[in-house]
């Protein structure tokens, strides 16, 4: 029935959820799933960005979210000055490993795909360019009052997208 999903990821628990569902359904049906993270250029949550930090802030990670004590770098390097679309790039990247961690804990290989846009619009072009059968994602992520406003991604991508939806609580 369902040949290939994609998964959206973006660090809330309804996001996790969706995991756990498309990892039923693609051992179920022998699907190939692809895990989307979209970057929206909005800053990072800080309990997003503290998670990120504890689960993959080491040495060798790579992450770098943690900030770096005073003295440690140029002096023409404003630590206070963060890269707000570098941090969430890092951010997206810890997740969609985090995600395709906990696929392959259930035995499901999961290609990571990290996007840039507005959520709803990028996942709906990756659906339509992969081919995608089933789109799995959240009901609630981790969107703001302006998404709650004007709609929420769920809601968007589950009225726009030609093939079929599940949204996960």
């Amino acid at each position: 029935m369902f040949e290939r999903i994609l998964v959206a990821v973006d660090g809330s628990a309804h996001a996790e959820h969706a995991l756990d569902r498309a990892a039923e359904l693609a051992r179920r049906f022998g699907a190939k799933v692809q895990v989307i993270f979209v970057m929206t250029g909005a800053p990072v949550p800080a309990g997003l960005r503290h998670l990120i930090e504890i689960e993959y802030e080491t040495p060798s990670s790579g992450v770098g979210l943690a900030p770096v004590p005073e003295g440690r770098f140029p002096a023409s390097i404003d630590p206070s000055r963060r890269d707000e679309h570098e941090e969430e790039r890092r951010v997206g990247l810890a997740l969609l490993d985090r995600a395709k961690a906990h696929l392959a804990a259930a035995g499901i290989e999961a290609e990571p795909l990290l996007e840039a846009g507005d959520p709803a619009e990028a996942i709906l072009r990756t659906a339509e360019a992969g081919s995608v059968d089933l789109i799995v994602l959240g009901s609630r992520g981790l969107g703001t009052l302006k998404g709650l406003l004007l709609g929420s991604v769920s809601a968007k991508v589950s009225q726009l997208a030609p093939n079929s939806c599940l949204l996960v609580k």
